[in-house]
């Protein structure tokens, strides 16, 4: 994802798939990002993922809100976080997220 606008931080980016994957496979669900002409909705979904070959798998009913949005443009934006807990007296939070664009 060089070079890609939501590519900021890359002091933070994971490069190892080993770590990539341990993440999508502990991950609970994931964030799902779509757009249809200005109008945005997002979405939490659970998943399976096979990390043989790099996909993730969405539970999704054969209609709905969703569906009507992917129909109008396929493109979305997403992420998967595990959360390692707060950071007492630093106003932060540890974590490890993967982004994906799909």
């Amino acid at each position: 994802m060089k070079n890609h606008p939501l590519h900021n931080r890359p002091n933070r980016e994971l490069k190892d798939q080993s770590s990539i994957d341990k993440i999508l496979h502990e991950g609970k669900f994931a964030v799902i990002s779509m757009c249809r002409n200005n109008e945005p909705y997002i979405v939490s979904l659970s998943y399976g993922y096979d990390s043989e070959n790099k996909s993730l798998y969405f539970h999704c009913a054969p209609q709905g809100l969703k569906l009507d949005f992917l129909k109008f443009n396929e493109k979305v934006c997403a992420t998967v976080i595990k959360d390692k807990g707060y950071i007492r007296n630093e106003c932060g939070h540890k974590f490890e997220s993967v982004v994906f664009l799909g």
